[in-house]
């Protein structure tokens, strides 16, 4: 996976810092310019046009400092392997994914909670893994609690989509790729029933 260097950071914060970000691009270039130019872990004041300066020290050194530290964490903790929950990022030596932490941050755990239930995985690594499920959010179908929220939002209507062939009666399997005609029944509180035939 490629990561963003981590003189954007830099850059984004001190444009933020500053109430800058509506600036002209040939600004944002010289400034990107100055900032990519500068040795690692180096902060100085930089000047991206005639007379106008950004003290990049005292705009971004927090940022720039709470980056390096994520970006160390996430080297020696974070993993992924395809032979592993096929490539999914985990927690280094376990199968605990970084995807798991964040939702059970999101439930309400805390991260010292997570630190008592697994007091063999150092906190930073529990941090990191919240840190890169954030940053790198996974693609495709909504998660199930987005899903459970969509549910509560409309308790009196369910959809149920089922294939119309290759399922025993009773029974409702996934959609099959190859088949291209599915039924959606939306059922409603007063226990009508409106049948819609999609291609």
């Amino acid at each position: 996976m490629r990561y963003i260097p981590i003189r954007a950071v830099v850059y984004f914060q001190a444009l933020k810092a500053a109430r800058l970000t509506d600036l002209p691009l040939r600004h944002k270039r010289s400034i990107w310019t100055c900032v990519a130019r500068l040795e690692p872990m180096e902060l100085d004041t930089i000047e991206f046009t005639p007379g106008a300066t950004l003290d990049l020290a005292r705009l971004a050194a927090n940022s720039l400092r709470n980056a390096e530290q994520y970006r160390e964490a996430r080297d020696r903790y974070i993993t992924s392997d395809a032979d592993i929950l096929g490539g999914t990022p985990v927690i280094a030596g376990t199968r605990i994914t970084v995807y798991a932490v964040l939702g059970r941050l999101q439930d309400g755990d805390t991260v010292e909670g997570l630190v008592d239930d697994y007091p063999q995985i150092p906190r930073e690594a529990l941090e990191a893994a919240e840190l890169y499920a954030r940053a790198h959010p996974l693609r495709g179908r909504p998660s199930g609690q987005a899903l459970a929220q969509r549910r509560l939002s409309h308790p009196h209507r369910l959809c149920a989509c089922f294939s119309t062939s290759a399922a025993p009666r009773g029974s409702l399997k996934p959609s099959i790729p190859r088949v291209r005609t599915s039924q959606c029944i939306h059922a409603t509180s007063a226990g009508s029933a409106h049948r819609t035939t999609q291609s």
